[in-house]
């Protein structure tokens, strides 16, 4: 477009192109930095949530456009990460079932949530959904990124190695502590 205002032909398409190509290589920049990570850490495994059924919201065209786009960039990072992570180093990649990654602690216990880091545990005030800090009445304090992360990595792992872990009634125990009981 001109600065005079004249459309010029096939400015739609190239803009729509400008915009596909730059999200492919975002989607392939994300892919390769999550892998080039997970290898540095010595990792095996890489989980992703699975949240397939997301839906854009009600609006404007354009925003519902913007987040399809969004929700398509989401799913072809984890596409290229699968591919890049087995082809390039043999690193495994799974998708775990987002339910109760963030309102349960590793242990099956509910949190509390806070904005502000608390000292105790009577610190938290009462729910507020998206707030940064997590806690239970066992003491258990943490960031609220850092408790859904390891609620999917548990969830991986319960996932597909069964006989090592399974969850029973809150707490997770072992195969052989569950024979013996």
């Amino acid at each position: 477009m001109r600065q005079t205002g004249i459309v010029e032909k096939g400015f739609g398409s190239t803009m729509w192109e400008k915009l596909h190509n730059g999200e492919i290589d975002a989607g392939r920049a994300y892919a390769r930095h999550i892998v080039e990570f997970a290898k540095t850490w010595g990792c095996c495994v890489i989980s992703f949530e699975h949240l397939g059924n997301l839906k854009p919201k009600r609006g404007k065209y354009s925003r519902r456009s913007n987040q399809k786009r969004a929700y398509w960039l989401k799913s072809r990072v984890y596409q290229l990460s699968s591919r890049i992570a087995y082809q390039d180093y043999g690193i495994l990649t799974t998708r775990v079932n987002p339910r109760n990654t963030s309102s349960l602690d590793p242990w099956g216990n509910p949190v509390w949530r806070s904005n502000e880091f608390p000292v105790t545990l009577f610190d938290f005030q009462s729910y507020q959904a998206g707030a940064n800090f997590v806690g239970t009445v066992n003491g258990y304090i943490a960031h609220s990124g850092l408790n859904a992360a390891r609620n999917i990595g548990i969830g991986a792992i319960l996932r597909h190695r069964t006989n090592l872990v399974t969850r029973i009634g809150t707490k997770y125990q072992t195969n052989s502590a569950q024979e013996k009981a």
